[in-house]
């Protein structure tokens, strides 16, 4: 959108300047921070985050911040936008160190490599198109800049492939944290470095004074190990977005359990595996398939920097597999070829059926891949039942 467009339902910034002070625009509460959702299924939600004070949500806060701890001589990059939850959390950790915070206007993997050498950046968080946009670079590149200063790293916000986690442990530093939580709930669990390798796959294990439910499509729980709805309680938990009605049950239930969205399972050990989101499920035949690992077997073929798996309509089978890929620069795949790649490590109605080549997959301003904007054109007269 250019800067002189109107955008229905939104008001101009420098309109309400002109305006002058008008007490409509001015909220009734005092919230400590508004920030929004990801938007990835529609546009993004206002979430205003207040803090209790109560003593579980002090003990879970504390837990929270002690994953992004460091000290007065750290130096924190900070490549997240500050709408989001990332952002703020960042810029919140460096203040309560008091140490340095690096900030880039846009992330480009060569400017923030340059910046993890220049400003000896110890911590960075990014979601996994960032890292994936680094690895995309020649490996001379990479090499020719020093990142010897990184301590602390941490990746979220979509699902991360073994692949990716392994390039990332040997190019940056073996420091890599991942976590998972929500706009809507706060942080959800972490794995720390050390069990990386334990249990690969995983998204850790739950913070402190967090619940979470696996549960199928009629609410039920269901046993360990077991893949279904996640479903989670935190002391965070929203029950409202800003300017809207309460949640209803169909998303926070009567114990304030909020409903995800994402699908996975936990083990006898209490890591969480996270699947996919339930809207990108493709049912094939009425057999589910989950985009992420169909995307995970792609981004393996040397030529292929990101994927994006969708389900299309199909008369026979309801739906059917088809997957864009974005290639690495200086990097040449033909579709034929990277069908023929998944074919050794997918099961065959997991594979897709066409294979697309896009010079730029949509993603929103965090990184994520906006599927419904790939979706759209398969689906504008039918009706969707995931």
């Amino acid at each position: 959108m250019s800067i002189d467009a109107d955008a229905k339902g939104f008001e101009r910034f420098d309109a309400l300047l002109a305006e002058g002070g008008d007490a409509r625009y001015f909220s009734a509460a005092d919230p400590q921070m508004v920030i929004y959702t990801s938007g990835t299924t529609g546009l993004p939600k206002g979430v205003t985050k207040e803090l209790q004070r109560d003593t579980t949500t002090l003990e879970y806060l504390a837990d929270v911040r002690d994953r992004r701890s460091g000290g007065a001589a750290s130096v924190y990059l900070v490549t997240m936008p500050m709408h989001h939850g990332s952002g703020p959390a960042q810029m919140f950790a460096a203040m309560r160190n008091g140490a340095k915070a690096v900030m880039v206007r846009r992330y480009e993997p060569l400017v923030v490599l340059e910046a993890i050498a220049q400003h000896r950046v110890t911590h960075w968080t990014g979601v996994p198109t960032m890292y994936k946009r680094m690895a995309g670079l020649p490996p001379e590149v990479v090499a020719a800049h020093d990142r010897s200063s990184i301590t602390a790293l941490s990746v979220g916000a979509a699902p991360v492939s073994d692949g990716l986690k392994a390039w990332i442990i040997e190019h940056l530093g073996d420091c890599l944290s991942e976590g998972y939580g929500s706009t809507e709930t706060g942080m959800i669990s972490t794995m720390p470095p050390e069990l990386q390798r334990k249990k690969p796959g995983s998204s850790g294990r739950l913070y402190r004074h967090v619940k979470v439910e696996i549960r199928d499509t009629d609410g039920a729980n269901l046993p360990v190990g077991e893949t279904g709805e996640i479903w989670v309680w935190t002391p965070v938990n929203i029950d409202r977005y800003l300017n809207a009605a309460p949640l209803g049950p169909d998303t926070l239930d009567a114990r304030g359990f909020f409903r995800t969205g994402d699908v996975g399972r936990v083990d006898a050990e209490g890591f969480l595996y996270i699947s996919d989101r339930a809207k990108d499920m493709v049912i094939v035949g009425g057999a589910n398939v989950y985009p992420a690992e169909i995307e995970h077997a792609l981004v393996a073929h040397p030529a292929v920097m990101d994927a994006a798996v969708i389900g299309i309509p199909d008369d026979e089978m309801g739906e059917r597999v088809l997957a864009f890929c974005e290639l690495k620069p200086g990097r040449h795949a033909t579709p034929d070829e990277l069908l023929a790649h998944c074919a050794s490590s997918l099961a065959t109605y997991k594979r897709p059926r066409e294979v697309r080549i896009v010079g730029e997959l949509p993603r929103n301003t965090v990184g994520k891949l906006l599927k419904r904007d790939l979706r759209a054109p398969f689906w504008k007269d039918k009706e969707r039942k995931v």
